[in-house]
């Protein structure tokens, strides 16, 4: 009984042998990809929680953006306050001959003609001549048309002309004047003008343009 109990068990493993072995191999294999994946998902799971807490860390650690410092003694947000400048006048209780004017031509009865009248001739019965604004002296010049001039150069690119001076000027080039000082007394010596008799030309520039002085000047009661 037992031959024949082993004979079958052999012509059993014989045919199926094959088979039985494919199918453990199957099972073992399938087992070990499936701790595999288990391990790896894991894994994926602990990389990814780790990764968070060491973002949640970092925001931690992170220094808070720095809010401007009102108390900075550096800062210059504030505008600076400038004096503005002041002009004086040219001469005292002067009376307006002729004004500036850059809109039109002018007629100057002394040459007959018609011209352009970028300055303000001016007279008064005190003739004293005086700076409008403290500066330097650019130049004291003689000119037969316009007689003795006086050039001051002052603050913010102004530039004040006194011409029909006459030839007692009292400043020379170079020469550094507080506004009121006297630069020189008008004359009748610009014979370009010499009907209007004695006289002061007076121009006014900025920035090496000239301009209106009644911009600047307080010449109301011309």
């Amino acid at each position: 009984m037992e031959a024949k109990k082993s004979n079958k068990f052999m012509d059993f493993m014989r045919r199926y042998g094959a088979y039985i072995f494919a199918g453990i191999l199957i099972v073992v294999i399938g087992v070990s990809l499936g701790v595999v994946y288990s391990h790896n998902s894991n894994q994926s799971v602990v990389d990814v929680s780790n990764d968070d807490k060491n973002k949640d860390n970092d925001k931690e650690n992170q220094e808070p953006d720095k809010e401007p410092d009102d108390s900075d003694p550096g800062k210059t947000d504030e505008p600076v306050d400038t004096d503005p400048l002041t002009f004086g006048l040219p001469m005292q209780n002067a009376t307006i001959i002729k004004d500036f004017t850059d809109k039109k031509l002018e007629y100057n009865a002394t040459l007959d003609r018609w011209e352009a009248h970028f300055y303000i001739d001016m007279t008064s019965s005190d003739l004293n001549v005086y700076s409008v604004l403290d500066g330097k002296v650019l130049s004291v010049d003689y000119d037969y048309l316009t007689g003795y001039v006086v050039k001051v150069q002052h603050d913010d690119g102004f530039v004040s002309c006194y011409a029909s001076l006459n030839d007692k000027v009292l400043v020379k080039a170079g020469d550094t004047v507080k506004k009121g000082d006297k630069l020189g007394v008008a004359s009748s010596m610009a014979s370009a003008s010499s009907k209007y008799g004695n006289h002061l030309e007076f121009t006014l520039l900025k920035d090496n343009k000239k301009v209106d002085p009644n911009n600047y000047l307080d010449l109301q009661n011309k």
